[in-house]
């Protein structure tokens, strides 16, 4: 199972942790049983935990490891391990976690009979692995993609882990990455009578996209989640997030007003014929709340034919409720056409506002890699080359200050690099969803904006993958890390 957990990782290690309940003889603190034995000191036998820990390295053979470490496995002990990956150094904390293997659930105090029949009746699809943990049920999911600890990934996580817990009814203290589990196949001493631990499903080639199957299928759904029930609510944050949802908002109607009088300007101007839209125009108006001044103005001066006064009054005195009319119904109630949708910012068709979307989300994470990527190169150079510090900050066009921070700086190249394949992985795929939407309507700017992107995407990629030529043996090296840096700046002016 730890060999499935850790996949195609070759960096970090899974830490045991090992309880073992043990008689200790002590000298007994109470007063009277001292009088009672004439002032003399009385030892008696107290139960203590005795704690022991243990590291593998996944780097290296898993089983091997194991192996070697048969005394640590003790019958009478409780074992435990954590199914994330940590660094090499520092403690079973959040902040050493390197990877996120796997999605767990562990339901305390039931049989195993209550753990599946509770399975059975959610919407979470079948586990790769379950044992009965002696008083209750653990179940697992494991990825096939393994997510590096990164803030959002970890926020995703424990998004989809809220919503395993509200499935199942399961204990909510397990929902964090540094979480220690019981080992399968152990022995549960925590009561008088041990109990054997026993695998209930084992289907380990089974493993699970953490996209696809959970967070779109599960989080993103508001029929499936909602955010306000799964997540602690914070006044102060709230408050931050309705002034940006206020500020986004403020900011789409006035570029929507800004798109709608355009169009209507351009018309004027062009002569276009209005027959068969122009009580859905001022209805759409009206809808939006303009002035009766600017509706009238649009029937008596924009359209070729005005609509009489019986009917303009009608449209000008409907007293009923208007809701929020949608981008889409806007777009089709004026006919807007591909020559006109060209010089607009929001009333676009839908494929075009989802393109733009995606366009701008894509660019995003663009920038993140970009400045991974430059950070990831100078540390490597800088503690590779074997010069003076001036003139590494003299070939790499920054400070000498800055030059002595990035020495000092605890950096893993290993970690980083991984991270960097990992964000290449998923704009790789972001820029796939991308540009099999250019077939659609998509406007031409778009399209010469995909293809920028890919350009630039290709780049950084051709730059980043290419280190097996970096070995230690490779007398270029210091060379060819120069030529990155310098490779990443310019296309950083770029953006």
């Amino acid at each position: 199972m730890l060999e499935k957990l850790t996949g195609s990782l070759n960096y970090g290690t899974i830490r045991l942790l090992s309880l073992t309940n043990i008689e200790k003889e002590c000298l007994s603190m109470e007063e009277d049983t001292f009088k009672l034995n004439y002032g003399k000191p009385i030892f008696i036998k107290e139960t203590v935990q005795n704690l022991d820990s243990l590291r593998i390295e996944i780097n290296k053979d898993i089983s091997v490891q194991l192996e070697e470490y048969q005394l640590f496995f003790k019958d009478t002990a409780n074992l435990y391990y954590t199914p994330s990956i940590f660094n090499y150094k520092g403690k079973e904390s959040k902040e050493n976690v390197s990877y996120l293997t796997t999605l767990f659930a562990d339901i305390d105090h039931v049989s195993a009979e209550e753990g599946l029949f509770r399975l059975k009746n959610s919407q979470l699809p079948q586990p790769s692995y379950a044992i009965s943990s002696g008083h209750g049920v653990h179940f697992y999911w494991i990825l096939n993609y393994k997510l590096p600890a990164l803030e959002t990934y970890v926020r995703s996580w424990e998004k989809v882990q809220k919503f395993i817990s509200s499935q199942l009814k399961s204990d909510t203290a397990v929902n964090e990455i540094s979480r220690y589990l019981r080992v399968p196949l152990s022995t549960n001493n925590k009561e008088e009578t041990p109990i054997k631990t026993k695998i209930l499903i084992n289907n380990l080639t089974k493993t699970y996209d953490f996209r696809e199957d959970f967070y779109s299928q599960y989080c993103k759904s508001k029929e499936n989640y909602d955010p306000n029930k799964y997540t602690k609510k914070s006044s102060e944050g709230s408050e931050k997030a309705t002034k940006d949802k206020k500020k986004r908002s403020n900011n789409y109607a006035k570029f929507l007003r800004e798109d709608i009088q355009k169009i209507i300007e351009d018309r004027k101007v062009s002569g276009y014929k209005w027959k068969g839209i122009r009580n859905n125009t001022l209805y759409t108006l009206k809808c939006l709340k303009y002035s009766k001044d600017y509706l009238r103005y649009v029937n008596n001066e924009v359209f070729d034919i005005p609509l009489s006064s019986s009917e303009f009054n009608h449209i000008i005195n409907y007293t009923q409720k208007y809701h929020f009319i949608k981008r889409e119904k806007i777009f089709n109630s004026l006919q807007i056409t591909d020559e006109e949708e060209e010089g607009l910012k929001v009333l676009v068709n839908e494929e075009e506002a989802n393109c733009r979307k995606r366009i701008k989300e894509l660019g995003i994470k663009y920038k993140r890699l970009l400045t991974e990527s430059i950070q990831y190169t100078k540390i490597n150079y800088v503690n590779t080359a074997n010069k003076t510090i001036k003139e590494v900050a003299k070939n790499m066009k920054v400070s000498e200050r800055e030059v002595s921070r990035t020495k000092k700086e605890e950096y893993s190249i290993e970690l980083k690099n991984s991270i960097i394949k990992t964000q290449l992985e998923d704009i790789s795929l972001s820029l796939d969803i991308i540009e099999s939407l250019i077939d659609k309507n998509i406007s031409l700017e778009n399209k010469i904006k995909i293809d920028d992107l890919s350009k630039k995407i290709v780049k950084v990629k051709e730059l980043m993958v290419k280190d097996n030529e970096l070995t230690a043996k490779n007398k270029f090296k210091i060379t060819i890390l120069n030529d990155k840096y310098n490779a990443l700046l310019e296309l950083k002016q770029v953006v």
